[in-house]
């Protein structure tokens, strides 16, 4: 039973030294875009392909996910962008 311990922990310990290796190399790999992605510096160079549906109209001023939620009380922006950075927020309730 020794012999079988001493083994699986070599392994274990040649899987984890693969498996960092492994990580290592997939984070430098880029992803693969399609080849009619537009190309720009930022969200503005992005470009509107298709509509789905009828955009509705409403007698009052919309509210994005955001104000939404501040008003409601259900997320924390300013904590979740000190621990996560811009973007980070907190589901609260």
């Amino acid at each position: 039973m020794r012999k079988l311990d001493k083994e699986m922990m070599k392994v274990e310990r040649e899987f984890k030294k693969i498996d960092s290796e492994y990580k290592k190399l997939m984070a430098s790999v880029p992803n693969i875009y399609s080849p009619d992605t537009p190309v720009g510096l930022d969200e503005r160079a992005n470009r509107e392909i298709y509509r789905w549906g009828e955009i509705p109209r409403f007698d009052f001023p919309i509210k994005d996910h955001i104000q939404l939620g501040k008003e409601l009380d259900l997320i924390d922006l300013e904590r979740g962008a000190k621990t996560s950075g811009f973007r980070g927020y907190y589901l609260k309730n």
